[in-house]
């Protein structure tokens, strides 16, 4: 009787989508494994159901919606915005069994393909996801925002290594090995600090103070001088280390009411001279739209930290969620994934947001 129910509320959610020029879309179940393997990190690759067909081909369940959606927009080459709305199963394997045994989860969501307008367009998705769920229920709804994209720009805006600049974007979704990087950051400056003091001694008591001439042990004086030169520069490289490891806990820590969010943000950047009013500005277009008339009488957030579940989110994220005393119930959430595509096989990044809804949260 539920499933009954879950289908009938699906069906309704898509012809309000297809009433907003949304098109129905069916899609398959069963894709190649690697479209989800190398594309959707971590959290989703643990979770994937995982066969082999008859040729051998390793297969899978299809773990959400999104993914199909961008392999029938690039097999049947569509190049105008494309909008799309689709409903079905989605099937993960349960993270707790004991709790939670089904694999299959019934969800209903749009995706929105190929347009450049990209504040417009997640504005669009934010305002389509609200209303539609408000349509079909009565709960209190919890709209909470983050910024892939945003914390990207954040971390190539600090004066420390590129390669450490690559490492903390690439471990974003890896909690807890991006908690080990900052440690690691933070110890940086300690280290180096004792080593340079120690090559210090070093040369003073093999040279007392004396210019050199010749080479020591084998080693040229440009060899000599050289090392310490690129040791004194792999130092500079970490100058002040301890405190900026302290500033992207503070940043990623941000998570307000989207004003005082923003307040926070614009704080943190001035007091560690980073020019951050371009990325800012970007941000405050799409949380000025958010909070005009539609959406006054919904609680909004922004979270700096929002967005690590699923790798191929590059900008704006967001999750609809009601509370009921201490449970939090997640009801739909979706974000902007503009690499998708071209990590599927298109020559170009296409911009594209989309949201998904599980309908089964709204039938308790």
């Amino acid at each position: 009787m539920t499933s009954d129910k879950i289908e009938l509320l699906s069906g309704s959610f898509l012809k309000y989508f297809q009433s907003k020029g949304y098109s129905e879309l069916s899609l398959p179940i069963i894709y190649p494994a690697n479209y989800y393997l190398e594309t959707s990190g971590e959290n989703i690759r643990n979770k994937i159901i995982l066969f082999k067909d008859i040729e051998g081909e390793q297969k899978c369940l299809r773990p959400d919606l999104t993914i199909p959606v961008c392999d029938y927009y690039l097999k049947n080459k569509v190049t105008k915005n494309f909008k799309a709305a689709c409903k079905g199963y989605i099937f993960k394997n349960s993270e707790n069994p004991k709790i939670n045994n089904s694999f299959q989860t019934f969800q209903v969501g749009v995706e929105n393909i190929g347009n450049q307008n990209i504040v417009k367009t997640d504005v669009e998705i934010i305002s389509l996801a609200l209303n539609s769920v408000k349509r079909f229920t009565d709960a209190k709804l919890n709209l909470v925002i983050g910024n892939v994209g945003l914390f990207n720009s954040f971390i190539d805006k600090l004066k420390i290594p590129s390669r450490w600049k690559e490492r903390f974007k690439r471990h974003f979704w890896r909690e807890q090995y991006f908690n080990l990087l900052l440690n690691r950051l933070k110890d940086k400056e300690k280290r180096l600090d004792k080593s340079n003091k120690f090559d210090m001694i070093q040369i003073d008591r093999s040279f007392g103070g004396l210019e050199i001439t010749e080479g020591v042990a084998g080693r040229s004086v440009e060899e000599i001088t050289s090392r310490f030169e690129l040791k004194r520069k792999f130092a500079e490289e970490f100058v002040n280390s301890k405190e900026i490891s302290q500033f992207i806990k503070q940043y990623l820590a941000i998570n307000a009411p989207v004003n005082k969010a923003m307040t926070r943000l614009t704080s943190l950047c001035r007091e560690m001279n980073i020019n951050f009013n371009k990325e800012i500005d970007s941000l405050e277009k799409l949380v000025t739209q958010v909070n005009k008339e539609e959406f006054k009488t919904t609680p909004k957030f922004f979270s700096t930290s929002f967005g690590r579940e699923i790798e191929y989110y590059t900008g704006m994220v967001f999750e609809l969620y009601s509370t009921s005393g201490n449970k939090k119930r997640i009801i739909a959430g979706g974000g902007r994934y503009d690499n998708l595509l071209k990590n599927l096989g298109s020559k170009n990044s296409i911009p594209a947001a989309g949201f998904a809804i599980k309908t089964s949260q709204l039938i308790i």
